[in-house]
């Protein structure tokens, strides 16, 4: 089972760290398939088409970190 609290301060600190190395707070991860849905709504990632890759783009990032941490 996925603890959800665990995930969600992964992806800030993700975020937090993209932003650190001035890429914007841009994040890219391949997403299990049971987690696409999760992903979308809790941190506005976007399908890029490609499998199962998503990403989180700068206003999603802001997102994240002002909610997370």
């Amino acid at each position: 089972m996925v603890n959800i609290e665990i995930i969600n301060l992964l992806f800030a600190i993700a975020c937090e760290e993209s932003f650190k190395r001035k890429y914007g707070g841009f994040v890219y991860l391949d997403a299990k398939t049971n987690l696409i849905k999760y992903y979308e709504e809790a941190f506005h990632a976007v399908p890029t088409g490609f499998n199962r890759r998503m990403f989180i783009d700068t206003e999603a990032a802001m997102f994240i970190l002002n909610r997370y941490e």
